[in-house]
Order: structure tokens, then sequence, then C-alpha cells
């Protein structure tokens, strides 16, 4: 007498469907917890990027100095560079916006005995009070992702050396916002005769 032959049935039978809508519910809840709990926390105790535009006014705190006594406030967050001849002819300070921020800028702030020379579109302002040459420049092109570039540079006589402030922005700017004129202000620059010590 001829067997019956076994047929194969496809489908889940209930102990399995029942693993499955388990499984998948406790991933659910991973998933959940993942991004309410953990994501949220991992971003909070990341270190907070300063604006590249601060937010945050001068605080003496942060204010930096070269040798020969010239200082200014230091944007927060930006990283700084200092360099100046040991016979005091020249010297230099230079802020670079937060690394991680976007855009990017830059402000240096340079010193010499010598003169240095200006742009004939410069125009003289008034700053801290005194005269000064101020020549700013804006440029609408588009690279690595940049909209624009502004440019500005002011030069002042203090006492017996000369002072250049250099700031850039890299994208679309077209005048020092509020804020870094106030950055700008904090300059101090004693007579070199006094930070050496002669008369």
């Amino acid at each position: 007498m001829e067997q019956p032959r076994s047929r194969r049935t496809w489908g889940l039978g209930r102990p399995a469907l029942t693993e499955i809508l388990t499984t998948s519910a406790i991933l659910g809840s991973l998933a959940y917890v993942h991004f309410t709990c953990i994501l949220p926390a991992v971003e909070a105790s990341r270190p907070r990027i300063p604006p590249t535009i601060p937010g945050a006014e001068p605080g003496e705190d942060r204010r930096v100095y070269l040798p020969s006594g010239l200082s200014i406030i230091r944007p927060p967050g930006w990283e700084v560079v200092m360099a100046e001849n040991p016979e005091r002819t020249h010297g230099a300070i230079k802020f670079d916006s937060p690394i991680a921020a976007k855009p990017v800028a830059y402000l240096r702030i340079d010193w010499s005995r010598d003169e240095p020379s200006t742009e004939r579109d410069s125009s003289e302002i008034v700053f801290q009070g005194r005269p000064a040459r101020m020549t700013s420049s804006s440029r609408e092109t588009v690279w690595a992702g940049r909209r624009g570039q502004f440019r500005a540079s002011l030069v002042m006589r203090r006492d017996d050396r000369w002072v250049t402030i250099h700031y850039a922005y890299f994208d679309d700017q077209t005048a020092v916002p509020d804020i870094m004129w106030r950055y700008f202000e904090t300059l101090e620059c004693p007579p070199l005769r006094r930070a050496m010590g002669t008369n």
C-alpha cells in the first residue's frame, strides 16, 4: 500500500510568530531608548562649538599680552598664536575662529616701529578717539562652499609704534559686525619705551 506523501508547509507556526513579535518589540524599545535618551545625552556631553561671530561681550579674563605690552581680548573659543621679535621691532597676535565653526574667520594684530603701507582707497576714521586709516572689501565669490569673502584693516599710530588690525570673514559679509568692533576696541598698546623700561 502506497504511503501518503508528506506535504511540506510553508509559513510560521504560532511559537515562531510570537518569538518574532517579541524580538521586534524589544528592538523597537531599544531604538526608542537610543534616540530619546542616549543620543541626546551624548550630544549634550560634547563640547559646544562657539560661533564664528562671538555671542559674548569681551571679558578681561580672555585678554592676551605680548611681551612688549600690546594686548587685546580674545573672542571665546578662538585659537591664538603670538610672536614678537626679541629686539622689539615688530610682533603679532593672531586669532583663528574655532576649527569646527563655519564659516571661518581670523583677527590679526600686527605692530611695527616702521609705518606700514596703506591702500589708496583707505578712508580716515576715528578709532579709540584717535585717527586711523581703514580699508575694507567684499567679494561675492563661491569657492569651497563659501558664498563670499570680506576683509577689513585698520592702520593707526600708537606713540612710538604702528599697529594694524586685520579682520577676515570667509562668507557673505559686507561690514565688520558690531560685536567685532567691540573686540577691536579692547586693544591696548603702551609705549615701547615703557615696556622696555627706558625713558
